[in-house]
């Protein structure tokens, strides 16, 4: 949908298969475990501000951009 936002677990993903980054390759990076990283893109966990932090190093983006 143009102009629809995405939640912060789709834009994860988002991220994450731009790069081509597969869930255990990414949960290794941060480190997190890879059932975290399914929840957190699942909006079913809210990460901390310190892990986003984390993954936003890992896939070279700007916290914010998450």
């Amino acid at each position: 949908m143009p102009g629809a936002q995405r939640s912060f677990g789709e834009e994860l993903k988002h991220l994450r298969l731009e790069k081509n980054l597969g869930l255990r390759e990414l949960a290794k990076m941060i480190p997190i475990s890879p059932a975290y990283l399914i929840d957190i893109e699942k909006n079913n966990r809210i990460p901390s501000s310190e892990v986003i932090e984390k993954i936003a190093k890992a896939l070279g983006c700007n916290p914010d951009e998450l």
